[in-house]
């Protein structure tokens, strides 16, 4: 289809159920698909669950551990205390935030950044259910398909496979605050 044809299936659309609408709609829904996968909190869970697997391999208990003796002004003396422990402490309480770079590392003002684990492609299924759900005539949106903001890959009887490539990132960070509460507690223990 050309953009000549676009613009004559736009401007001969049928309400609600035009090319115009069909193509806002297509839009909207891949968008908000971008955004929960790189916004919103239960998907930054999924991504700790690789934070949490790849733990030793990125030693991050060292990371840990030396950021902390690096600034002793903030966390004072850690003598007692095994690093691998205060691992642990930390392994059940860090935080994923989004940082919009993956090319990037992430230096929180107030922290220490774990391991940034990037989200560097998404493949986003439309189906036909979702389209006729929302008042979409399937025709139609197969039509303006190709003319979304996003790249068009594959299709099917009853799919469309959309991918995006956000350039963000999920980073596992664990804030100075509660790396002082964690090493308060754990001092307190040791006493």
């Amino acid at each position: 289809m050309t953009e000549q044809e676009l613009q004559e299936l736009i401007y001969y659309g049928q309400g609600d159920s035009g090319p115009e609408k069909a193509l806002q709609w297509l839009n909207n829904t891949l968008e908000s698909r971008v955004e929960y996968e790189t916004e919103h909190k239960d998907s930054g869970d999924d991504y700790a669950q690789l934070v949490m697997d790849s733990w030793e391999y990125n030693n991050i208990d060292d990371s840990i551990w030396s950021y902390c003796l690096n600034n002793p002004e903030l966390f004072g003396s850690m003598a007692g205390l095994e690093k691998d422990v205060l691992g642990s402490e930390v392994y059940d309480c860090f935080a994923m935030r989004t940082y919009w770079s993956e090319w990037h590392t992430f230096s929180p003002s107030d922290g220490l950044c774990l391991l940034q684990v990037p989200v560097s492609e998404l493949e986003i299924e439309v189906t036909q259910y979702h389209a006729e759900a929302a008042g979409q005539s399937w025709e139609v949106v197969n039509r303006v398909a190709p003319y979304t903001e996003h790249y068009l890959g594959k299709t099917c009887e009853d799919s469309l496979f959309y991918y995006a490539c956000p350039n963000t990132s999920w980073c596992a960070v664990i804030s100075d605050a509660k790396l002082i509460e964690i090493l308060t507690d754990l001092l307190e223990c040791e006493a």
